[in-house]
């Protein structure tokens, strides 16, 4: 774990969303890591983007997104998650760690749990890190990501095994504090879908930051941004500077 995280923190770009759906902005994987790769500590990519771009990846924590799911053609509700990769294909593509999916309330949450129990015990002899996507019920289902459940999610994932839960921000300090408190492993906070006001994305990190979470794994709203490398050195600042949102801002987005 000490070579996942950078001084007990932790940026994370997400890169994996084509293993799930159709996205506009990674349409150059080698020239947004080269790019971006100086504000930040590791990469979650699919095993197709490890392999090709292993040169651009060689200084950075490779996290290898082992499932997949179909949430293009299927709603959230009905995707079927599918593990494909455990730890046995990290050195092909000199990855270091590995993260699937855990959904609470979905109709396939069994298979879930399954995938996060055998990709846990995989990774176990080898000491291989394990990051969970704790989300209830499913992707982009905002209408279930209350408190409660997500703190049931993070502390499920938990007591699974997995090394790093990856959740939901609550939307205030308090709510969280209670959920990282309630879970024993770090707990980085996901990005979601693009978001159209700066300041409320990075105040949201900020806040994250200051309930306890040791970092984030974020996609769209930082390489779908209009200036990535100015919005990852602002996340950046935020997660390992102890910097304001408005500080970071000012400092790397109007500068």
């Amino acid at each position: 774990m000490d070579t996942i995280f950078k001084n007990g923190k932790i940026v994370v770009l997400a890169m994996d969303h084509p293993a799930y759906m159709p996205v506009k902005g990674l349409t150059s994987p080698g020239k947004i890591i080269k790019d971006l790769g100086p504000y930040l500590d590791a990469f979650i990519v699919n095993f197709g983007v490890a392999k090709t771009f292993q040169k651009e990846l060689s200084d950075k924590t490779v996290i290898l997104r082992a499932d997949t799911e179909n949430v293009y053609h299927n709603k959230p509700t009905e995707s079927e998650p599918m593990l494909c990769f455990d730890s046995s294909d990290l050195e092909t593509v000199n990855a270091d760690a590995l993260v699937t999916m855990c959904y609470t309330g979905h109709p396939r949450e069994k298979d879930t749990r399954k995938n996060v129990a055998q990709l846990v015990s995989s990774a176990s002899s080898s000491g291989t890190p394990v990051m969970v996507e704790a989300i209830p019920m499913g992707l982009g289902l905002k209408e279930y990501y209350t408190a409660d459940n997500i703190s049931y999610a993070a502390r499920l994932v938990a007591e699974l095994g997995a090394d790093i839960a990856k959740i939901p921000y609550t939307g205030d300090i308090e709510s969280f504090r209670e959920i990282v408190e309630n879970t024993f492993i770090p707990i980085v906070i996901l990005g979601g879908t693009k978001g159209d006001e700066d300041m409320d994305f990075l105040k949201s990190i900020a806040d994250a930051m200051t309930a306890g979470a040791t970092g984030v794994a974020i996609g769209r709203n930082i390489w779908g941004h209009a200036e990535p490398s100015k919005m990852a050195a602002c996340v950046s600042a935020i997660v390992h500077d102890n910097v304001t949102a408005v500080d970071a801002y000012n400092l790397h987005m109007v500068n």
